[in-house]
């Protein structure tokens, strides 16, 4: 069976939930927003500190690098991290068809040193990156991908890998979303080009979901390609994974009322985790 990545890379993004022409700006907005707060809080006598231009986010799982970019437009670097070539190639074509001022832009060098953006193919279990990040992120329950020992591994990556003073932003899925959305439901998306079906079958015994996702692309002759792959999801208790961090020594919190409050109907959780100066 075929890296599910690599099958869904090119329609990863016609079949999210989402309105992906709003969702990136939102996460971006959302990121920019906690960042700040967060650090104006720790630094109340140096707003310079929250608009330097020197800020850093690394982006964990960034797939097609939608968020990537938008928070790249906000003035940030950013670096996005996946170990989907695929997925990479997708995200790295986005820089060759970046919408500015209502009119494309086909100059990668431009666009590259304005919004400061690069794309890393690494495995995010081990990262080995040079830089350390002001902000370091993960966005559209990257984190359930991963069992409970990567998920440690992470996390405990991510710790060090982190500023002092930074800080690290996440989402889960809860509970609920796993047993009534994914649950045992089946999706599709159609299109003149590609039909994509998705399956879900959750386990209440282990908290996993395992996604078996079908995709029949149309080739030049016309004659449609079949690939399939899937994909197991884990549920994280928040209470479990909020007592890690603390152990590593951040200060956490839950995020509510964000963005995404009515958009998801607090289907995901949000944590935010600080990194003492």
């Amino acid at each position: 069976m075929l890296d599910f990545y690599s099958v869904i890379a090119e329609l990863y993004e016609q079949f999210q939930d989402f309105d992906i022409n709003k969702l990136p700006e939102l996460w971006a907005t959302f990121l920019d927003t906690e960042y700040k707060k967060s650090v104006a809080t720790i630094n109340e006598a140096d707003s310079d500190f929250v608009r330097s231009e020197d800020r850093l986010a690394l982006d964990l799982g960034c797939g097609t690098g939608s968020v990537t970019m938008a928070l790249a437009e906000k003035g940030w670097q950013v670096i996005g991290v996946d170990n989907s070539a695929e997925m990479l190639e997708v995200a790295e074509s986005k820089i060759n068809y970046q919408i500015k001022d209502n009119s494309f832009v086909d100059n990668k060098d431009y666009l590259t040193e304005t919004l400061k953006v690069k794309f890393v193919l690494q495995d995010i279990l081990n990262l080995e990156l040079k830089e350390q990040a002001d902000l370091i992120y993960t966005s559209l329950d990257v984190f359930n991908h991963l069992d409970e020992e990567e998920l440690l591994d992470v996390l405990r990556n991510s710790y060090t890998q982190l500023k002092d003073g930074g800080i690290l932003i996440f989402d889960l899925h809860s509970l609920e979303y796993m047993q009534t959305d994914l649950g045992n439901n089946t999706y599709h998306s159609v299109t003149d080009d590609n039909v994509i079906i998705w399956e879900n079958d959750f386990s209440e015994s282990d908290l996993t979901n395992e996604a078996v996702i079908t995709v029949f692309k149309k080739e030049a002759d016309g004659r449609f390609k079949r690939e399939s792959s899937s994909l197991l999801e884990y549920y994280h208790f928040p209470k479990l994974v909020i007592e890690y961090l603390e152990f590593l020594g951040m200060k956490v919190e839950y995020i509510k009322d964000t963005e995404f409050t009515d958009m998801w109907d607090s289907k995901r959780i949000f944590i935010k985790a600080s990194k003492s100066l």
